[in-house]
């Protein structure tokens, strides 16, 4: 990168750092240092090495934004019970249990019919 064009982007920064609003108190300096080959550098905060040309530029506070609170976790809703319609829950493997009387009013389950693939297996449906 030319010399040139390293001193055009330095003087768009600093206008840039200029235009911001000042949020902290703090100024902040930007350094340019040349070195014997004419390689030049531009560092914030910390100066020049020994036997470098140094530019000093004082640009007013840089613009901070404070750190974003964090909010705790919304608590996920509690979902509703289920609606089992007209159906009635009733125990499972344990048959110890009577059935509701509820379900002793509910017609009886629709017949299985045995169906066959055609590679002749057999399946209920």
């Amino acid at each position: 990168m030319t010399t040139l064009a390293l001193s055009g982007s330095f003087v768009i920064a600093c206008l840039l750092l200029q235009a911001a609003a000042p949020a902290a108190a703090q100024e902040t300096i930007f350094y340019k240092c040349t070195d014997a080959q004419g390689n030049v550098t531009v560092q914030n905060g910390t100066p020049c090495a020994a036997g470098m040309k140094q530019e000093i530029r004082r640009v007013g506070s840089a613009p901070t934004v404070p750190v974003p609170v964090r909010r705790a976790p919304e608590p996920e809703p509690v979902p509703a019970p289920p609606a089992y319609g007209e159906f009635v829950l009733v125990s499972g493997p344990n048959m110890a249990r009577k059935p509701a009387p509820e379900a002793a009013r509910l017609p009886p389950p629709p017949p299985l019919f045995q169906c066959a693939t055609w590679d002749g297996h057999t399946y209920y449906g």
